[in-house]
């Protein structure tokens, strides 16, 4: 990538306190550490947040909003009712929340 490790790891640590609201654990922060030594990608890692069942706790269970706030987190604007429903029809077809987050995350980068 564009970013060395050390580089990528203070952008995770900004989409912990962001996305989760907390800072980055000693633990999470290894296995992050590893992770992207062993090749994984920044994208993969926020589509994961974005997907965790962490993040989707703080939306109560309200798919709509959790998805606007994901699109907004990726494309820093608010979804247009026709790119919700895309991305709605995909958790409601069964693709679980980090497939449609890296879905939304590979549309963000085209």
């Amino acid at each position: 990538g564009i970013y060395d490790w050390r580089q990528q790891m203070a952008i995770i640590e900004g989409w912990y306190r962001e996305y989760l609201g907390r800072s980055i654990r000693t633990t999470e922060r290894a296995a992050w550490e590893a992770r992207l030594r062993n090749g994984e990608s920044l994208a993969e890692v926020q589509a994961y947040l974005l997907g965790s069942h962490e993040y989707y706790d703080r939306y109560r269970g309200n798919t709509q909003s959790y998805l606007a706030q994901s699109y907004e987190n990726l494309y820093k604007r608010r979804p247009t009712a026709l790119e919700l429903t895309r991305y709605e029809r995909m958790m409601q077809g069964g693709m679980q929340r980090v497939e449609v987050m890296k879905q939304m995350a590979q549309d963000a980068n085209r």
